[in-house]
């Protein structure tokens, strides 16, 4: 079930806090309609990337969900 699935991607965020378990557990709450966190998810992930190939993935996965939710970047 989808609670048990985000339950699972948030443990693995706490024991890899990887960009990759961000994006998915991200892909996850939009899927289950909780939109606000999936952002915020992103956000971090963008933020937080080892990086400029990871950051750079994050923020095309991150303007893409802002397109779907239709929610603009904070300014």
């Amino acid at each position: 079930d989808v609670d048990g699935a985000l339950t699972l991607l948030a443990r693995a965020i706490e024991l890899e806090p990887t960009t990759v378990n961000r994006m998915n557990y991200a892909r996850l709450l939009e899927w289950s309609g909780r939109g606000a966190e999936a952002i915020a998810q992103l956000e971090t992930a963008a933020r937080t990337a080892p990086n400029a190939e990871k950051r750079s993935l994050a923020e095309k996965e991150l303007a893409m969900a802002r397109r779907r939710l239709n929610r603009p970047a904070a300014p």
